[in-house]
């Protein structure tokens, strides 16, 4: 018996070189292929992370601006309370989180002297409060403006009371420049 020759033809050689040049085409296109996917998917990933900072940051800052009001109205209520309301201020604050508020307010139709409080009972008067708030990197900021009035307590004549106005909210995303 003859032991098995080990030689290939020509026409044998050829064949396996196309084949093994088909596969490595094929295996480069295929990774190819499959390193677009992943490089879109990861640069979707980062827009998606993008858009939840950039909605983060601006519900931070409404929450700034909310809390600037609320702070703004309690401090109008205890000075209604004493009897002495500023015809017109400034308060800011920073929140436990690291963002900001800026309120302002202004008594509308003022006292004679813009200096003079409001002490005692007084014709009733709106209140203008236009709060501001900043996200904490202060990439993004939310504006807020409310009307409140302050009138005599009807049960103490002698007390003022502070009530919101209906319809007395405006809500935006409001620049620096609409701050007074």
């Amino acid at each position: 018996m003859r032991p098995p020759s080990h030689r290939h033809s020509a026409g044998n050689t050829a064949r396996h070189r196309q084949q093994g040049l088909a596969t490595l085409a094929f295996t480069v296109a295929l990774l190819a292929l499959l390193t677009l996917v992943a490089l879109q998917g990861a640069r979707l990933a980062l827009q998606e992370r993008r858009h939840g900072t950039a909605a983060f940051q601006q519900a931070q800052a409404l929450w700034a601006a909310q809390a600037g009001l609320a702070q703004a109205r309690a401090r109008l209520e205890l000075e209604a309370r004493m009897g002495v309301v500023q015809p017109r201020g400034r308060w800011r604050g920073t929140l436990p989180d690291g963002s900001a508020y800026e309120v302002r307010w202004e008594i509308h139709p003022a006292p004679a002297s813009a200096s003079t409080p409001l002490i005692g009972p007084a014709i009733p008067r709106q209140v203008a409060l236009r709060a501001r708030g900043r996200s904490a990197d202060g990439s993004r900021s939310h504006g807020l403006h409310h009307r409140l009035l302050i009138q005599p307590q009807a049960s103490d004549p002698t007390a003022l009371h502070v009530r919101p106005l209906p319809g007395g909210w405006i809500d935006g995303p409001f620049e620096r420049e609409d701050m007074p």
